[in-house]
């Protein structure tokens, strides 16, 4: 899997324009259940429960690394 295409073709063309104060639950749970619904690119179906995992563990992990740099505060 390349995680650059992951990346640039899901999470920053649809969630890149927000703010990091802007990203809560809600909205992680939302955009990766609209992928598990009609999340291909083509506007054809759903992405895999897999690949939407995939995108799943890009995110957490971008998160932890903005909470370990200061760049945000850790949900309570």
């Amino acid at each position: 899997m390349r995680y650059e295409n992951l990346i640039n073709s899901h999470i920053i063309l649809e969630l890149g324009e927000l703010k990091l104060s802007e990203v809560n639950a809600e909205t992680i749970n939302g955009f990766l259940n609209e992928k598990l619904m009609r999340g291909r690119l083509d506007g054809y179906g759903a992405l895999s429960p897999s690949y939407v995992r995939s995108i799943s563990l890009v995110i957490t992990s971008a998160l932890n690394y903005a909470v370990a740099e200061g760049y945000m505060q850790a949900p309570e």
